[in-house]
């Protein structure tokens, strides 16, 4: 039997990096026999270090990155970080990193790295640094059919690029106890619970999901995500503004970050994503809400139907609202319908919540299925 492909991942960390849960669920997935995984992070700390302690999965911190500039000395800054990292002897680099830096695959491959993979999350491309990204990857992870047609259409990209949606542990919301949060946000018992798990970012505009509370005069609201960002203090501040100014301040309740996501999908009546279209890839969060089988309202994500399993465009689209302000959002939230209960894995789908079919978990209790490329390397994950 030939030596497991050594799999290095790359995170910025476990704190407030939105694919940590998805990279800590992946490496429990893996076949040990064929794939041997190590994660690198550039700050320690968090929850998820414990999970993968347990799993006997390393967890190294050390920087992966540099600032581009100045780029005279560019190759000299990656060469001073790669030479520890070479001592990992990678057989593939996987980048989960969520910006357009360009400087780990210089890293990767001064440490002797011979595959650089990323896995392209978001929608963001005007940024510089996505291109030289790109160009400089082995083999590109889109999350949805969109990306390959917007960004990878070019015959050098397309090649090396592979769809392969986000995946999302069911079992684990199936078996998830309910945090206490009625009683920890003062939410009278009986009232219905809409919850958004997001950054508390201006791109995941927050704002509209307010707005939606104040046309639903019933419904309680839980915020989860930090709001301790120095780089977005001030839209937290807006967002408390307008709260106070609609009279929310006793149904809009910003929690900060929960790391027990399936307890407070388990704990709420619905969940809401209020982000736009353009900015999600495959969203993590529409995903495990659709695990817990909650009453769901999101904006129009045709991106959503492929990490479901169903095709984005032509024939079984699903249909999904447009309404992209907060009128839309609580008229959505005001026809919700009480969520059922969800089921063991390998229970059959049915139709529920605010927007249509929320799908049960295959025989494998796993969305997607696993499975896919990885620089050339076919990596089982089941």
């Amino acid at each position: 039997m030939s030596a497991p492909v050594r799999v290095l991942f790359t995170i910025p960390n476990f704190k407030t990096a939105g694919g940590g849960q998805v990279v800590a669920d992946l490496c429990r997935h893996l076949d040990r026999d064929r794939v041997a995984p190590t994660v690198c992070v550039e700050s320690a700390g968090g929850a998820l270090e414990a999970e993968l302690a347990a799993i006997d999965v390393p967890v190294v911190e050390h920087p992966f990155t540099v600032g581009p500039l100045p780029r005279a000395s560019l190759l000299l800054r990656c060469r001073a970080i790669a030479g520890p990292l070479r001592a990992l002897r990678a057989d593939v680099w996987h980048s989960w990193h969520y910006a357009d830096d360009y400087t780990e695959p210089l890293v990767a491959r001064l440490a002797g790295g011979p595959a650089w993979v990323f896995t392209k999350k978001s929608m963001a491309w005007r940024d510089s640094g996505w291109k030289p990204r790109s160009v400089l990857a082995t083999a590109i992870v889109a999350t949805n059919t969109d990306m390959v047609e917007q960004f990878f259409s070019t015959p050098f990209l397309r090649r090396k690029s592979e769809v392969i949606p986000i995946g999302v542990d069911l079992e684990r919301f199936a078996t998830a106890a309910p945090l206490d949060l009625r009683a920890l946000a003062g939410i009278p018992s009986g009232a219905p619970v809409v919850a958004v798990v997001a950054r508390i970012v201006r791109g995941k505009s927050i704002e509209v999901a307010v707005r939606a509370m104040a046309e639903v005069p019933d419904a309680h609201l839980v915020l989860a995500g930090r709001t301790d960002n120095p780089d977005h203090l001030d839209y937290v501040d807006e967002l408390r503004r307008l709260i106070g100014d609609l009279g929310l301040a006793d149904r809009v309740h910003l929690v900060g970050h929960v790391a027990d996501v399936a307890g407070l999908l388990a704990a709420s009546t619905a969940f809401l994503l209020p982000t736009g279209h353009d900015a999600e890839g495959c969203p993590v969060a529409v995903l495990e809400g659709h695990g817990r089988r909650l009453g769901l309202r999101r904006h129009r994500h045709p991106r959503v139907a492929g990490c479901r399993g169903r095709p984005a465009h032509g024939r079984g689209r699903p249909r999904q609202r447009r309404d992209c302000d907060g009128g839309g959002a609580a008229r959505a939230v005001a026809r919700r319908r009480p969520a059922p209960v969800l089921g063991p894995p390998g229970t059959s789908p049915h139709r529920t919540g605010l927007l249509g079919a929320a799908r049960g978990p295959g025989p494998r209790g796993a969305l997607p299925p696993p499975g896919g490329p990885l620089g050339g390397v076919t990596v089982p994950v089941g």
